[in-house]
């Protein structure tokens, strides 16, 4: 079985400006290892992919997504060094193919809430914090971009612009 990970819209990837991620990477791994894990260009499973896959100027994928396979993954997202290589800007270990969601990687990843607070632009959706006051200090998580809200900034749960 097949999780689906990218879809239509295709995955877009920012920085911490909120500016595409124009020529990154994005690798998909053995979990806790340097092995590239196989991927798919559909659903599947028939047609694998590069695992290592570089996103356009725009900072998009693959046109018509990538797809795990079974188990789970690491995965890790690169900026370009503009001189042919590429700098990690985060890296997710042991990550269950199928409670990603399509959604989760459609957008934004960000090191503090403080870069998170930064972002003004409301169509990111979806926002993975690696941390509160720093990345791995364990107090990120996944935040939900709501446009209607009128909810202050409680600097927990609610995060606002």
């Amino acid at each position: 079985m097949l999780a689906p990970f990218y879809s239509s819209p295709r995955a877009r990837f920012f920085d911490a400006n909120a500016k595409p991620l124009a020529n990154g990477r994005i690798s998909f791994y053995y979990p806790s290892s340097s092995t590239l894990k196989e991927v798919y260009s559909d659903s599947t499973g028939q047609t694998p992919i590069n695992s290592q896959q570089v996103l356009d100027a725009e900072g998009y994928v693959l046109d018509g997504g990538v797809w795990l396979g079974e188990g789970n993954y690491k995965v890790a997202l690169d900026q370009s060094d503009g001189a042919g290589g590429y700098i990690e800007l985060w890296t997710m270990d042991d990550i269950p193919s199928g409670s990603i969601g399509n959604a989760i990687f459609n957008n934004l990843f960000v090191e503090k809430i403080d870069d998170l607070r930064a972002i003004v632009d409301g169509g990111i959706g979806i926002a993975y914090v690696q941390g509160y006051y720093a990345k791995g200090d364990g107090g990120g998580g996944y935040f939900y971009w709501n446009d209607t809200s009128a909810d202050s900034d409680d600097g927990g749960s609610i995060i606002a612009p």
